[in-house]
């Protein structure tokens, strides 16, 4: 390795003070070459400089932007709470508690903010043009037929849906009996629904039903612990 002493006596050299020597236009150039690449390196510095310059400012700006949309959504809350809190002293907003409402909305079509869909007519005048089973197309069962349809227990066509089980079905037909006309046929609701054995099935409740039963009470206007009373006749077709 060499010395310092070494060094500066080798730059000192006639070779390299000699413009005129080929050891001092090598040198030369190198030197010419660094220059040129510190200039080089510095000018990219510059521009890398620059554009983050740029970027802060424009970080500064969406900074100030984001603070005002802040102080924007700040206020449109207050406001809105300002309303909410006017509109329940007013009773502007009221809230609904029962599942089953006196005109035969229900929460199913209050919550999917749809109209409900009425019974099929031409099913109930089918129905209630067989006088044998005229008391379950009458204008109370329609209303409550209806109600069914609402809280998603029947479809359109009077057949029960998948949310309706043999036991729920079944308790069904005793709520027409005691609501509407105790003379309604079990015979015409396994027939119509294509259910067997409806008044067997009815003592075969679990606790996974108690909840649609007690909105079979409600959709008929009873109690929640209102006895399903069963008629034991089987009139046949």
């Amino acid at each position: 390795m060499l010395t310092i002493e070494e060094i500066l006596s080798e730059m000192n050299s006639s070779e390299l003070t000699d413009p005129a020597s080929s050891n001092a236009k090598e040198y030369l150039d190198i030197i010419s070459r660094r220059d040129l690449d510190i200039i080089t390196l510095q000018r990219r510095v510059q521009y890398l400089v620059g554009r983050l310059n740029n970027v802060l400012g424009t970080c500064g700006e969406l900074e100030r932007q984001n603070d005002s949309l802040r102080k924007e959504n700040a206020a449109l809350r207050d406001t809105l709470d300002a309303e909410r809190a006017k509109g329940k002293a007013s009773n502007t907003f009221p809230v609904d508690t029962s599942d089953v409402e006196s005109d035969g909305a229900t929460p199913r079509l209050r919550n999917r903010k749809r109209a409900p869909r009425p019974v099929d007519r031409s099913v109930v005048d089918r129905i209630r043009n067989d006088r044998r089973y005229y008391a379950v197309a009458c204008d109370m069962a329609v209303h409550y037929w209806q109600r069914l349809c609402d809280v998603g227990l029947v479809d359109i066509q009077l057949k029960p849906t998948p949310k309706c089980t043999v036991t729920v079905a079944a308790r069904i037909v005793c709520c027409f009996q005691t609501v509407v006309d105790p003379d309604i046929k079990w015979a015409f609701f396994e027939r119509h629904w294509q259910m067997k054995h409806l008044q067997t099935n009815l003592a075969r409740s679990t606790y996974k039903d108690e909840a649609k039963y007690v909105l079979v009470n409600r959709v008929f206007d009873r109690p929640d612990n209102a006895p399903f009373l069963v008629k034991s006749s089987l009139a046949a077709f």
